[in-house]
């Protein structure tokens, strides 16, 4: 009877043993899942500002040439007044 009883606690014990390193392999898996994860997620920043950064490059270099589609505009309108001021200094 003792036998058996202190045969059954080393079988716990062996058992206990067993599972406490099968959560150590899992603690160590999910660390690493972890860092995958947080490693994603920190490329994924890094994308989004490269993104933002292209966008804001792209919105900034529309506005120039429109800047310069207006400056031409007023420039034709100036040089269409001219031409209709001297067609109407000719006709006169």
């Amino acid at each position: 009877m003792e036998k058996d009883k202190e045969k059954q606690k080393r079988q716990q014990e062996e058992l206990m043993k067993k599972v406490y390193i099968e959560l150590m392999q899992i603690s160590g898996e999910v660390e690493e899942l972890n860092k995958i994860r947080l490693n994603g997620f920190n490329k994924m920043d890094i994308n989004i500002a490269e993104l933002e950064n292209s966008l804001n490059r792209g919105f900034k270099m529309v506005a120039e040439k429109q800047m310069k589609i207006e400056e031409k505009n007023e420039e034709v309108k100036e040089s269409l007044n001219k031409i209709a001021k001297n067609l109407g200094d000719v006709e006169h």
